[in-house]
């Protein structure tokens, strides 16, 4: 890493604050900032599977399951779960 323009300090160490895209811990940073932020939705990771949230079980009112791989996701649920994590996903992402 190289510091931006006119920051020429001599003996500074530079911390990374964040996972850049690519690095290997990259995808670690990613998955647990989302299972925090599925988490406050009221979703629980799925322990077989990590690209796996659920809501709810299925046949109640406020039932949904939601898959994650990279930048792709599909899910399925009940008329407002889906609408819920939409929501989120703009507000933040």
């Amino acid at each position: 890493m190289e510091p931006p323009p006119g920051y020429e300090q001599e003996g500074t160490v530079w911390l990374l604050q964040m996972g850049l895209y690519g690095l290997k811990e990259a995808g670690r940073i990613w998955n647990k900032e989302l299972k925090a932020d599925m988490e406050e939705l009221g979703f629980v990771q799925c322990q077989w599977d990590h690209a796996i949230f659920c809501h709810s079980k299925w046949g109640s009112p406020d039932w949904a399951v939601w898959a994650i791989w990279v930048d792709d996701e599909t899910g399925v649920g009940s008329c407002q779960q889906p609408d819920h994590v939409a929501s989120m996903f703009n507000q933040k992402y």
